[in-house]
């Protein structure tokens, strides 16, 4: 059958990348649509006729998937429409109050996706599947969420060819997005890993690295089918487990040679991290101070680190010539 992603900006999306991959094994078709790609995009979507159509949604662009797919319900009525993501995870009452939704996605979906298709369109057996909420002759069935996916070893390598081999802009982006893991340990107030792993307690364990080996394989597969000239992790952080860093930049050295960018903790950095990162071909980093009154850092951020510690980083950076950019929520 047909499956359209749809979404709002021309950006590649993981989770869509990682679905199509699941989808394309099942022998599915599968195309992405984006409203940036021009004002004529409810039309494609219209004439590509989907049998199922998935969003994805944060509460900042709930507002689009909310009515793009609502136009999309009125003009193809028996299509299925899922939409995941963190607003939805939070949120799974928008299933009940919008009437262009036939089931929300909550946390993970690569198990619970190729589930579903797996079960589509048997109704008694898509209303049994963990972590989804589905709609069924105005009948809502809820599912606990599934425990988190144990190794990311095992898992499939996202499927760029979605939005490569249709958009030139990003086929010919000098700089390729990688993640090394899932789940962030860090307790900071205004993040939602803290709601996260409530809603995954006893699920498994919330932060999950790959082996450097299957990262490797990963960016090498890239390397062969597109231009790669800079290789960007976007985890939260990717420095919070040292033993893990210091193996991965070992490996990466040894295997790359390819510039790389990442984010990172700056109290997590010493001289023989950073030393290591400098071999490795690191070119730059980002990490993020948010307030510069410490006790208000400590106190209302949940960020523990002091501002010596933040200048001694900074110091060590320089030290050995990585370029560094900072975020900040306030300074004062």
């Amino acid at each position: 059958m047909k499956i359209a992603f749809v979404q709002e900006e021309l950006y590649p999306y993981f989770g869509f990348m990682y679905l199509s991959t699941i989808a394309k094994n099942l022998q599915h078709e599968v195309e992405v649509f984006a409203s940036d790609d021009g004002e004529e995009y409810i039309n494609s979507i219209i004439n590509y006729k989907p049998t199922v159509i998935g969003f994805t949604a944060t509460t900042p662009n709930y507002g689009f998937v909310r009515n793009t797919a609502s136009k999309i319900k009125k003009l193809l009525p028996d299509s299925f429409i899922i939409v995941g993501g963190w607003h939805p995870t939070f949120q799974p009452d928008i299933l009940e109050e919008e009437n262009c939704f036939d089931a929300i996605c909550l946390g993970e979906g690569e198990v619970p996706f190729k589930m579903f298709l797996e079960s589509y369109p048997d109704c008694e057996l898509i209303k049994k599947i963990p972590s989804l909420h589905v709609k069924i002759n105005g009948v809502n069935y809820k599912n606990p969420m599934m425990n988190l996916i144990d190794d990311l070893d095992n898992n499939v390598f996202p499927d760029r060819s979605l939005y490569f081999n249709k958009f030139e802009l990003l086929r010919n982006a000098r700089t390729r997005a990688f993640f090394a893991g899932r789940g962030c340990p860090y307790p900071c107030s205004y993040c939602f890993n803290e709601p996260m792993k409530e809603k995954y307690k006893d699920k498994g364990k919330y932060v999950r690295l790959r082996s450097p080996e299957n990262i490797i394989e990963e960016i090498k597969h890239v390397k062969k089918n597109y231009p790669l000239e800079y290789v960007q992790f976007l985890d939260d952080t990717f420095t919070s487990n040292k033993q893990w860093l210091l193996n991965f930049l070992d490996f990466y050295r040894e295997n790359m040679g390819i510039p790389l960018l990442f984010s990172c903790r700056i109290e997590n950095l010493d001289d023989l991290v950073v030393s290591k990162m400098k071999q490795a071909g690191v070119d730059r980093v980002g990490f993020a101070i948010e307030h510069g009154n410490e006790n208000f850092r400590r106190k209302v951020l949940g960020r523990n680190v002091s501002n010596q510690r933040i200048i001694d980083g900074s110091k060590l950076l320089r030290k050995y010539n990585i370029r560094y950019h900072v975020s900040t929520l306030c300074w004062n």
